[in-house]
């Protein structure tokens, strides 16, 4: 059940979701140690999020931030279980609107761990925390949050600085981290959004690509380049589409939407197969 982790998790990263599925109910099936359970249960949670299915990934990250609450784990690697339960804890809570939630989160992990020890989990989380936070800063809320965003983006920025990134994955997450806040390439968004797609591609993660490719349509269309930024984003949509990543669909819809950008004939009537 411990090596099903490992089976499923690179099968979350190359989109093979319903294969990744399987491997976690037959090892939560056989009745795994705590942590195991943990850990299975937080990818099929990130799995859950990227499917839009809410209520699922709400449950779960209750469940598993409950688990580590009663019995804390201190050993050696422990941010492999924390960080993680972290991310999808934030990730859930921001989908379903409770956004101070989800900045909360992302700074107890700043404040209880040092992150920069741990890059491999590390990067995932802050890339979700500013991703998190730029879309609040953005979003008109009260000031209380769009302060405690904008706190939050600057201490990840701050961190990003002092985070080695070894292997090509986690020089991708340092690309997308980059492009999310702003901070990598110079003043060039563009430039940033698409030498992350490009990490990606090479890295064959698709779901990733399509949130790197969605970016790099809303920079593009800040540049006044509207052919370039529908190329990228009906790649990003045809890739939310086979996902099934149906948060990602409806952002690609509704960015092609408010630019008035054509996703491609009969695309608004195929729908994602839930649960993928």
């Amino acid at each position: 059940t411990f090596l099903a982790i490992n089976v499923a998790e690179p099968l979350v990263s190359l989109g093979r979701w319903d294969e990744a599925t399987e491997v976690i109910e037959h090892a939560l099936a056989l009745s795994p140690p705590r942590l195991n359970r943990l850990a299975l249960r937080i990818v099929a949670g990130g799995i859950a999020v990227r499917c839009g299915d809410l209520a699922a990934a709400r449950t779960v990250a209750e469940a598993t931030r409950e688990s580590l609450s009663r019995s804390p784990y201190r050993g050696h690697r422990a941010g492999q279980y924390y960080l993680p339960q972290a991310q999808l804890d934030a990730e859930a809570c921001a989908a379903g609107g409770r956004t101070a939630r989800a900045l909360d989160v992302i700074m107890a992990m700043d404040d209880q761990f040092d992150l920069a020890r741990d890059r491999r989990y590390a990067w995932p989380l802050i890339t979700a925390g500013a991703r998190i936070a730029t879309v609040a800063g953005r979003a008109g809320l009260d000031r209380a949050v769009a302060a405690q965003a904008a706190d939050l983006l600057g201490r990840l920025i701050e961190l990003a600085g002092k985070l080695d990134a070894l292997g090509p994955v986690q020089q991708a997450w340092r690309l997308t981290f980059g492009a999310v806040s702003g901070t990598g390439l110079g003043d060039q968004p563009l430039a940033q959004w698409d030498a992350a797609v490009t990490a990606w591609d090479r890295l064959a993660e698709p779901y990733q690509a399509a949130i790197a490719l969605l970016g790099a349509a809303e920079a593009a269309l800040a540049a006044g380049d509207r052919d370039g930024a529908a190329r990228r984003l009906r790649r990003a949509a045809q890739l939310a589409d086979q996902l099934g990543a149906q948060p990602l669909s409806t952002e690609s819809s509704a960015l092609a939407r408010h630019a008035r950008l054509d996703l491609g004939a009969g695309r608004a009537e195929r729908q994602p197969s839930p649960g993928r």
